[in-house]
């Protein structure tokens, strides 16, 4: 890790002063704050290496490169770019595959507002809610939008599929839907990790589970966003 990420200790797999933890009754359990589970502080770098590394033949980068408000939220672009490591002459480094616009709202939850992917630029008015907040196993957030039915599920925790060490093995997972046509670059299932963001995604476009390899937070880390 090329500079200093927050870290928060998990009590039962969750971020105590990002999520919460569960008590013993839970009956009285209000759900995860799951907005602690995707932070946009500081300038964040995530690395991603594939299961099929050896045949895609490149890592993916995703790097936080700027916010705007809508609605008074802040909504960040994450940039999602290849890093070859072959010397096939066919991969460039750098080459932008998708953005993707984040917003993550304490007390109200995580949306997904655009994003940008071969040549077609999409914009979300209402939003596509990826979790509510807060929110417990099973659970589903629905939206309608862009001509559209969206739905994300809570799952259980699970144990974070990563290459990286973690201080903590367990992560929340989320699964995206649609009823639209295709739902990529948004669709699949999510794994996320208080005070790291996604650890891992596995997108409905056959290219398999992409795991954290590193990770880097520059500037004010300090859980604000």
């Amino acid at each position: 890790m090329r500079a200093s990420v927050l870290f928060v200790p998990f009590c039962l797999a969750a971020a105590t002063a990002l999520i919460g933890c569960e008590p013993a009754n839970p009956l009285d359990f209000p759900g995860i704050k799951t907005h602690g589970l995707f932070p946009f502080d500081g300038d964040r770098t995530w690395e991603y290496l594939n299961d099929t590394d050896d045949e895609i033949g490149f890592r993916l980068v995703a790097r936080t490169v700027g916010s705007r408000r809508v609605d008074g939220d802040n909504v960040y672009t994450v940039e999602y770019l290849i890093d070859c490591h072959t010397n096939d002459p066919a991969c460039v480094t750098g080459t932008v595959l998708r953005t993707v616009d984040w917003a993550s709202v304490i007390g109200d939850g995580v949306f997904i507002h655009g994003y940008t992917a071969d040549d077609a630029i999409v914009e979300f008015s209402p939003p596509v809610q990826v979790a509510n907040s807060p929110m417990k196993f099973g659970d589903v957030s629905t939206s309608t939008t862009g001509g559209a039915d969206w739905t994300s599920t809570m799952g259980s925790t699970e144990v974070c599929p990563t290459k990286a060490t973690l201080n903590w093995t367990e992560c929340y997972t989320f699964v995206v839907a649609t009823t639209g046509a295709s739902g990529f670059p948004l669709a699949g299932k999510y794994w996320a990790a208080g005070g790291e963001n996604v650890t891992a995604m596995e997108l409905d476009n056959g290219l398999g589970l992409w795991k954290l390899d590193d990770r880097s937070c520059e500037g004010d880390c300090f859980g604000e966003w």
